[in-house]
């Protein structure tokens, strides 16, 4: 097993995917220092959240989704279901994403 800082393990993912709650996200480090990815909210947010969520990103290259987790955790061979969306600009992430679960 290899130890990696956070700030490491970020710069090395293409795609974060977020579970914590937004405020508490917020808190967890400056995004000036990301490489230019894909960030993955998966929480139930509000319009009014997801934007700015999409401000903090601004200027960073940083790409956004917004996701919500739907129903149980996984088990045995149910897997819970992701509804996404995103800017209409960025909407070949939609197809990314999905490709993720294969």
């Amino acid at each position: 097993m290899i130890h990696l800082p956070l700030v490491n393990m970020i710069a090395q993912a293409n795609w974060i995917l977020c579970i914590l709650p937004p405020p508490v996200a917020r808190h967890q480090g400056n995004v000036d220092y990301l490489p230019s990815r894909v960030f993955v909210d998966c929480n139930a947010i509000s319009p009014r959240t997801a934007t700015q969520v999409v401000e903090t990103f601004a200027g960073t290259g940083f790409k956004f989704i917004d996701a919500s987790i739907i129903r149980l955790s996984p088990k045995d061979k149910y897997n819970p279901t992701f509804y996404v969306s995103t800017e209409l600009r960025n909407d070949r992430l939609l197809d990314e994403f999905t490709s993720l679960s294969k």
